[in-house]
């Protein structure tokens, strides 16, 4: 049963915002809020390369997964998806390991939508429904627990709290290299979103205003 939240379409200027304005309150979204989050590994690695390196490669890792997130939408609502043969092979080894998900998980889909909760004060956009499973799909080498989080802090943007043990939280990765998929699934647990929800706290008094005063200055 859907909790007492609210679709949003929020205002967005040419740069996108850290937060969601809903009557004149601000809900800082999910990834702004996991943001804060430190990644050893990611850190060692663009040490290694360097920044400027690790910056292209960052902005082309977001290009394949915009583009292939665009293709996984088109076919959930339905539309007729068209792969460019000139396309990156990337995207087509992203396709082909969606497609192997699909194949081995059936079932109906729907996307996710925008949603605050009034009560918790953050906002985000889940990436697919199925029933009760939450899904998150991304394009990356391997998983990552900060994954875990950001599907544990849609939880209540969706569900009455009476449900929430339900829920099936569920990370598909998709290998952009061998066109294989990687499905992990975890039941929800109250303790992470309670992390999660202390997280926002040092994220609304540390983080977020000097975000908004950097958007305000932009």
């Amino acid at each position: 049963m859907p909790n007492v939240t609210r679709n949003v379409t929020p205002w967005m200027p040419s740069k996108q915002l850290p937060y969601y304005e809903v009557n004149g309150h601000r809900y800082p979204r999910v990834t702004s809020i996991l943001s804060i989050l430190r990644d050893p590994d990611l850190e060692k690695w663009q040490a290694e390369i360097g920044e400027t390196r690790a910056a292209a490669k960052r902005r082309h890792a977001e290009r394949i997964g915009t583009m292939l997130d665009k293709l996984i939408k088109q076919e959930i609502e339905g539309k007729t998806v068209i792969l460019s043969a000139q396309g990156s092979s990337e995207v087509r080894q992203g396709w082909k390991a969606w497609q192997e998900y699909r194949r081995c998980y059936p079932g109906l889909l729907r996307l996710g939508t925008t949603l605050v909760h009034p009560t918790y004060r953050y906002g985000g956009t889940p990436d697919i429904l199925s029933g009760n499973i939450v899904i998150d799909i991304k394009a990356t080498a391997r998983l990552r627990e900060k994954f875990w989080i950001q599907l544990h802090a849609y939880v209540p943007l969706l569900f009455l709290e009476s449900v929430w043990p339900l829920i099936t939280l569920r990370v598909v990765r998709l290998d952009t290299f061998l066109g294989t998929c990687e499905v992990k699934d975890r039941p929800f647990d109250k303790q992470i979103w309670e992390t999660f929800m202390h997280l926002k706290s040092v994220y609304c008094h540390w983080f977020q205003p000097q975000e908004e005063a950097h958007v305000s200055a932009a």
